[in-house]
């Protein structure tokens, strides 16, 4: 009976004995890979960053003003369901602190050790812009026959507080629902943000904005700005698209189709595009 009585603390003894280790080495190879990931993340990060900085101007056409690239991405992204490993980053370039372009540098493998690096571009204004690529002009959106701003009805006036107008804005954007369809996944429904991807500066004293995100993984899909402007005759509330996918797109909202993009129009990698997409504009290597 003496021996049976320390058999037990023997055995829980040599369990403990190997699995401790064994967790240990789990735990390590799990905090290697992230630690590479992380790594991994942090290069692309800096380097779709130093490309949209070194590479890319905007200007207000007619008198050459230039748009002032936002300091950071709005975000960083990777896109599970698509293949190469898809990641990028997005960026918004300002103009006395108001949203003008929206754009995207992402990238995805393609073999042989490289990657096809791609940008997006869409406009949130209805005024002529220009973009120029390493000194060449790349872009000049076409002036809308029909403005891209679409007001809410019944949106009531602006909050007075700062706090509030978020209330506001995440509220409207609640009442959005998106999707896409393609020929080869069929119908896929767009998953909203709730936070807003970005928020203009609380120094602007007569408008502000926000500009929220349907996504798939942290992809932005379609993107929609939602502003106020303080400084007009009736302070309200009003929005626009931004496409970012060769996707057909479709939006609704309070069950009522506002917005619909469709796949076929290839206009997207025209000069006068208002949404410009042009993939394999570098390769870039796979280890960037």
């Amino acid at each position: 009976m003496l021996k049976a009585h320390y058999r037990i603390p023997v055995i829980w003894l040599l369990l403990f004995v190997f699995e401790v280790p064994a967790n240990a080495q789990k735990m390590a190879s799990k905090q290697k890979a992230v630690s590479n990931q992380e790594a991994e993340t942090g290069s692309w990060k800096k380097y779709y960053l130093r490309r949209a900085s070194d590479d890319y101007a905007f200007y207000w056409t007619e008198k050459r003003l230039p748009l002032e690239l936002r300091r950071e991405p709005i975000v960083n992204w990777t896109n599970p369901l698509e293949e190469g490993q898809i990641n990028g980053s997005t960026f918004v370039w300002e103009h006395e602190g108001r949203p003008i372009v929206i754009g995207q540098l992402f990238s995805y493998r393609v073999g042989d050790g490289k990657r096809s690096l791609c940008h997006v571009f869409s406009s949130l204004t209805d005024e002529t812009i220009s973009g120029e690529r390493n000194g060449h002009v790349f872009w000049e959106p076409a002036v809308p026959k029909e403005s891209g701003w679409q007001t809410f009805s019944a949106a009531g006036n602006p909050a007075e507080q700062r706090s509030g107008r978020l209330l506001q804005m995440r509220r409207l954007a609640r009442g959005f629902e998106a999707f896409t369809e393609e020929a080869s996944r069929g119908k896929r429904e767009l998953r909203l943000l709730q936070q807003p991807l970005y928020r203009t500066d609380e120094d602007l004293k007569d408008y502000d904005a926000g500009l929220f995100a349907y996504v798939v993984g942290t992809d932005p899909e379609l993107l929609i700005l939602i502003e106020c402007d303080d400084s007009a005759d009736v302070p309200k509330w009003r929005y626009r698209m931004a496409q970012s996918t060769r996707s057909t797109t479709v939006a609704t909202f309070q069950k009522q189709t506002v917005y619909r993009y469709e796949s076929s129009e290839r206009v997207h990698q025209t000069i006068h595009a208002t949404y410009l997409s042009h993939h394999g504009i570098d390769q870039i290597p796979e280890d960037f």
